[in-house]
């Protein structure tokens, strides 16, 4: 008994540790869009000192193209573009990326907050049409960060789009001073190794 034990473990180690590679992993990452977005304020508007701007301050903006994401009909040579962490860049020749989801995505403000918009909306097109929306609404203002999450990711391997442009959309008052943000996905990278 101890001969087949011995004659075999290597065996069905190397098997467990091929089945370990092979299963697939996942990790995550963030993917800038654009950085120092400038939402004026009404205080920064020449003209309009001392006067009744209220009805002209209060409605719906947009859509109004934020940025893009292009190279997605060679998402390795696409990921080769995004700052990931050493972990994962080093290993990239050797992986099957098996899909990059989009599930969430962050409006950041530098300076400001949303305060005053109730409801701000992301669309994703890809070669005009939409692929995605991601909608926030809150009627007591949105803070200094929005995170939108996906009903359902969004699979960058599925679109048939080489790029992929962000639109917004708010609903709300103009704040008095300029909000400055940043926009990210966040993304998952799934991933499998095969040793063969």
């Amino acid at each position: 008994m101890a001969k087949i034990v011995t004659k075999y473990l290597p065996l069905g180690a190397m098997l467990l540790l091929t089945a370990a590679f092979m299963v697939g992993c996942s990790y995550d990452i963030e993917i800038p869009i654009t950085k120092g977005v400038v939402l004026p304020g009404t205080d920064g508007i020449d003209g309009l000192e001392g006067l009744d701007i209220s009805g002209l301050t209060s409605g719906v903006w947009g859509p109004e193209k934020l940025g893009e994401i292009c190279g997605l009909s060679n998402i390795s040579e696409f990921l080769e573009t995004v700052e990931l962490p050493s972990s994962i860049s080093n290993i990239l020749a050797i992986i099957k990326i098996n899909d990059v989801l989009i599930s969430e995505i962050a409006f950041n403000a530098t300076q400001g907050d949303f305060n005053t918009i109730k409801t701000l909306s992301l669309d994703i097109k890809g070669d005009g049409t939409n692929v995605a929306s991601f909608p926030a609404h809150d009627a007591n203002g949105l803070g200094e960060s929005v995170n939108l999450k996906a009903k359902k990711p969004l699979s960058l391997l599925k679109q048939k789009a080489d790029c992929l442009e962000f639109y917004v959309s708010l609903e709300g008052t103009m704040p008095k001073e300029d909000v400055i943000f940043d926009l990210v996905t966040k993304a998952t990278i799934k991933y499998s190794i095969s040793l063969f």
